[in-house]
């Protein structure tokens, strides 16, 4: 179960048009799978060094990741959890498709 506040239903709620951007949707969904640094990243989605660095500066701003210094990889805040839990539970669902196609993101 999901145990988030009114102020994160709030922010995810803003962040629904957020779906409907595969790069970004493919590197949060790819941390939340594992920490990973940009270049695993790269590697894991099949982006380019630089869409990968565009779609992590946006995570960053949009206070969805951190960037873990001592090991150079970014993991997700509680919010990018919250965000990561809620799209496996729409792709479980199905009514993903409408959004993106998930099955390229090979989620379970």
């Amino acid at each position: 179960m999901i145990d988030i506040n009114v102020e994160d239903i709030a922010l995810l709620a803003r962040k629904i048009s957020f779906l409907r951007n595969e790069k970004k949707l493919a590197v949060l969904m790819t941390i939340h799978e594992n920490d990973c640094s940009a270049k695993e990243i790269s590697q894991k989605t099949g982006l380019s060094t630089g869409e990968v660095n565009h779609a992590l500066n946006e995570l960053k701003r949009e206070y969805l990741i951190l960037l873990r210094s001592r090991k150079f990889s970014y993991s997700l805040t509680e919010l990018g959890k919250n965000l990561a839990e809620i799209v496996e539970i729409l792709a479980r669902l199905g009514q993903s498709k409408s959004i993106i196609d998930f099955e390229r993101m090979k989620l379970e």
